[in-house]
C-alpha cells in the first residue's frame, strides 16, 4: 500500500461484477481513510524471453492498464491506485491480500447465484477478510429471506399448528 498501512485491495477485470466491487471498495476505503489498490491480472499460460512474447505481454498489459484506468474513472474512484500484474487472477489477489485489511472481488464466470472461480478461490485462500460484491438484483430481499427461512414453498401446504 502507498501509505504503508493496510488498506483495501480490489480485483477488477472489466466486468460488471468487477465494476461493482471497485465502486464498493473505493467508497469503503474513502469512508475509512484507507488506501485502495485496484488490481487487474494479465494471465499467460507460459513465460518466455523471446522478443515477440515480451512485446505481446507489453501490449496486453498496456491494454489492461487502459481498461483499469477507464473503470476507475467510470466509477469516480479518485485516489485509487490502479495496477496491472502478470499472473493468475486468484494468485495475484491472494498475494496482495497478505498486506491488505480487506480484499473485495465481484461475482462472475459461473452460473447465476454462484461466486465464480476467482471469487471462490479468493474466499478459500486469502490472508484477510474477503467481501464478494454482488449486483443488487442478485441479493434477495429481507422478505424473501424470511419466507425461505420459514420453510414455505409455493404450492406446498403448511400445517397449521
Amino acid at each position: 500500500m502507498r501509505g504503508g498501512r493496510p488498506g483495501v485491495v480490489v480485483g477488477v477485470d472489466g466486468s460488471d461484477g468487477g465494476r461493482i466491487a471497485l465502486g464498493w471498495a473505493a467508497g469503503h476505503a474513502r469512508a475509512n481513510g484507507l488506501d485502495c489498490v485496484a488490481l487487474c491480472a494479465v494471465e499467460f499460460p507460459f513465460i518466455s524471453t523471446s522478443r515477440y512474447f515480451v512485446e505481446a505481454l507489453a501490449d496486453l498489459s498496456d491494454g489492461r492498464q487502459a481498461m483499469l484506468d477507464a473503470e476507475v474513472a467510470l466509477v469516480g474512484a479518485a485516489g485509487v491506485e490502479a495496477r496491472v500484474t502478470v499472473g493468475q487472477a486468484v494468485d495475484v489477489l491472494v498475494e496482495a491480500s497478505r498486506t491488505a485489511a480487506l480484499l473485495v472481488v465481484g461475482t462472475g464466470g459461473g452460473p447465476p447465484g454462484s461466486l465464480g472461480p476467482v471469487a471462490s478461490g479468493c474466499v478459500r485462500r486469502a490472508h484477510c477478510p474477503v467481501l464478494v460484491a454482488r449486483p443488487a438484483e442478485a441479493i434477495p430481499s429481507i422478505r424473501q429471506a424470511r419466507v425461505a427461512a420459514s420453510g414455505y414453498r409455493p404450492g406446498r401446504r403448511v400445517a397449521a399448528g
